[in-house]
């Protein structure tokens, strides 16, 4: 598969769209870094970075739900 630079505007939901949201799979994108609030508020059980080019998390960046 080639890489054509097609980079997707980043997408926001508001919380309550995103309550129920329990398996997150973020597979084989290009994500290179996360950031201390992206998984804020949510109650996830699973998920899945495997396959991207993550170099940086700050602290705290994954739920403690999934620990």
């Amino acid at each position: 598969m080639e890489n054509i630079g097609f980079m997707p505007k980043k997408q926001s939901y508001p919380n309550s769209v995103l309550r129920n949201l329990r398996y997150l799979y973020l597979d084989g994108n290009l994500i290179d870094s996360i950031p201390s609030d992206a998984f804020v508020s949510l109650d996830l059980q699973v998920l899945t970075l495997s396959h991207n080019r993550i170099h940086h998390m700050q602290a705290h960046s994954l739920p403690y739900t999934i620990w």
